[in-house]
C-alpha cells in the first residue's frame, strides 16, 4: 500500500519474539519492519499513523509477494504465533504467491526519515 515507504528491518531469532514485540511491543515508526530469522517472513508496517492500530503487511522475501496484512493490534500473542506458523506451512508446500505485489525498499538511509524523524 505504501509505496515509497522505505523500511528499517529488525531481525528476531525466536517465533515467539515476534509475536510479542508485534502485540504487546507498542507502537513502531511507519518504517519498521521485522524479519523473522531464517524465514522467508517480513512484517512491514503498513499503518497510516504510529498512534493508530498497528497494521502489518506480510511479505515473502524471496519472491517480493505480499502474502497477507494483518492488524497486529488485535490479535493475541498465542494467535500470532499460530498464523506466522500457518504462513510458513503455507509457504513450505507452495512456490505460488497468494498475491502478486512488490516488496518495498528495505534500504532505510542511516538518517532519520519522516516518519522516524
Amino acid at each position: 500500500m505504501h509505496t515509497s515507504r522505505r523500511f528499517r528491518v529488525q531481525t528476531v531469532e525466536l517465533q515467539s519474539e515476534l509475536a510479542t514485540k508485534l502485540t504487546d511491543g507498542g507502537t513502531y515508526c511507519l518504517c519498521a519492519g521485522f524479519r523473522l530469522a531464517n524465514t522467508r517472513l517480513l512484517f512491514l508496517n503498513d499503518s497510516f499513523s504510529e498512534d493508530g492500530a498497528q497494521e502489518y503487511a506480510v511479505f515473502d522475501e524471496l519472491t517480493g509477494a505480499q502474502i497477507e496484512s494483518i492488524t497486529a493490534s488485535w490479535m493475541t500473542n498465542e494467535r500470532l504465533d499460530a498464523f506466522i506458523t500457518e504462513t510458513l506451512t503455507c509457504l513450505a508446500a507452495s512456490d505460488t504467491p497468494v498475491v502478486a505485489s512488490t516488496l518495498p525498499s528495505l534500504n532505510h538511509d542511516k538518517q532519520p526519515c519522516r516518519h522516524c524523524a
